[in-house]
């Protein structure tokens, strides 16, 4: 499935413009952990329309320079996801994050 579909990821990140790389295919990484023997793998939950993947595809964000964004999309719905290394918050993306202003940290 081609996600960029799904439209472009916001423009700009708490006022800061981000410059977005391409979607690339995020694959699974396998630990070997005695303790999940016979247990399911761990897998993604798309938080909008709750499918299951093993790899959303990802794209990294630059701030100033710095590639600290990571977004994940939902191949189901194309629902965003964002990641922001600098602080090692997850944001779940919402309609707001992708008008003129970009998307701005909530107040409050």
């Amino acid at each position: 499935m081609n996600v960029d579909v799904f439209g472009p990821l916001p423009i700009s990140w708490d006022g800061e413009v981000v410059e977005w790389g391409p979607w690339e295919p995020a694959l699974p990484i396998w630990i070997c952990d005695r303790s999940r023997r016979g247990k399911r793998p761990l897998v993604d939950v798309c938080a909008a329309c709750g499918r299951e993947s093993q790899a959303s595809p990802l794209a990294w964000g630059k701030r100033r320079g710095i590639r600290d964004l990571v977004a994940f999309r939902c191949i189901g719905c194309g629902h965003d996801s964002v990641l922001d290394r600098r602080t090692d918050e997850a944001w779940e993306l919402g309609p707001e994050d992708y008008g003129l202003a970009g998307s701005v940290r909530p107040r409050g």
